[in-house]
């Protein structure tokens, strides 16, 4: 190949390391981008949410080792009754995963918040195409109104986004009608609020499936008994 010829990177083909997490400036992007990047970011911060479930569970099942009858035997008892040590553990073991999605949850409040200034047919055409008004396509140049020139350019974005973009995030935010919650309030879910069965299920719809079987058998009050 080409770039298999040259020992410098070939402009075109040449990817930055980013992290989807980075705040980004709205003001370098494109609306279309800035659809995107919510969905992605919207997706990360799902995945986050899911791996939070099952980092949980795996927290619950090592404090079982300092209960007193079911941890005999193991050496996490030695830890039973030492705050300070188990407050630190945890703090490893979530690794700031509760932080990350709040910060993305934010940014894909900014994202949306942006789009949606700039043109208010994208997100309701994401959900129904049907919403975005009919674009003027034998219009002659010039004959239509500064206004009506305005709605038609929305109107032709809107209807590009919708096509390319729209399936992916009705796939997506099946479980938790979180786009269509946003058209109607003005801001994201807030995901601290989720019942816990509501998110495992959206995860199943997805095709995620948590093992937390060996937790909700426990019937013990765990972080009662530091």
């Amino acid at each position: 190949t080409l770039r298999g010829q040259v020992e410098h990177s070939i402009p075109y083909l040449h990817v930055e390391d980013q992290s989807i997490e980075e705040d980004l400036n709205t003001d370098q992007l494109y609306i279309r981008e800035m659809v995107d990047i919510a969905l992605v970011k919207y997706k990360t911060m799902k995945r986050l949410l899911f791996d939070r479930l099952e980092v949980e569970a795996s927290w619950k099942n090592f404090l079982m080792g300092t209960h007193p009858e079911v941890g005999q035997g193991s050496a996490v008892l030695r830890i039973r009754g030492l705050a300070p040590v188990i407050d630190k553990l945890e703090m490893f073991v979530y690794a700031g995963i509760t932080e990350r999605i709040a910060r993305l949850s934010r940014q894909v409040d900014e994202l949306l918040t942006e789009v949606n200034n700039q043109n208010e047919f994208v997100l309701p055409g994401i959900l129904d195409h049907q919403t975005i008004p009919p674009i003027n396509y034998s219009a002659p140049h010039g004959s239509l109104s500064e206004v009506e020139e305005e709605i038609d350019c929305n109107a032709r974005d809107a209807s590009i986004i919708s096509e390319y973009s729209g399936g992916a995030w009705i796939k997506a935010t099946l479980g938790d009608d979180y786009l269509n919650y946003f058209i109607k309030t003005g801001r994201v879910l807030d995901q601290e609020t989720d019942n816990r069965e509501k998110l495992i299920a959206s995860f199943g719809l997805l095709g995620l499936e948590l093992n937390l079987e060996f937790v909700e058998k426990a019937k013990i009050n765990l972080y009662g008994n530091r």
